[in-house]
């Protein structure tokens, strides 16, 4: 993805956006979906990220009118709606353990598919 050389990268989740750190330290990296930049060791200070990283944290709280603005909260309730469908058409009810281990399980597999697929890249038009 670097060596197409694009303009910024946008990575979701802090794998994603270690991964292109290490790859990069000019172009400039966008981060969202993380939940402690800090911690991750992605940028040293919220107030004043360093390098060619910047970004959103998981629960910024300044974002929270934002993200209902744009829509996130519909997008996840939308697939809680899917992920519910799909574990009562396995038969799993309600409560019943196999539909804990089922909405588990798809949530396991949604957050490791956006780990390993989740940057992205952007490139302004030249």
């Amino acid at each position: 993805m670097v060596g197409l050389q694009p303009d910024i990268i946008l990575t979701i989740t802090a794998p994603a956006t270690v991964a292109v750190q290490r790859q990069t330290q000019t172009i400039p990296i966008v981060f969202a979906n993380v939940g402690d930049p800090v911690a991750s060791g992605i940028v040293a200070r919220l107030d004043r990220p360093s390098g060619n990283t910047t970004g959103f944290a998981n629960f910024e709280g300044t974002m929270g009118g934002k993200w209902l603005e744009t829509g996130c909260a519909e997008y996840r309730a939308y697939l809680a709606a899917q992920d519910d469908a799909k574990c009562k058409s396995y038969g799993a009810k309600v409560g019943e353990p196999a539909y804990v281990a089922c909405r588990a399980s798809m949530d396991a597999a949604r957050t490791q598919a956006d780990a390993i697929g989740a940057a992205a890249i952007v490139s302004a038009p030249r």
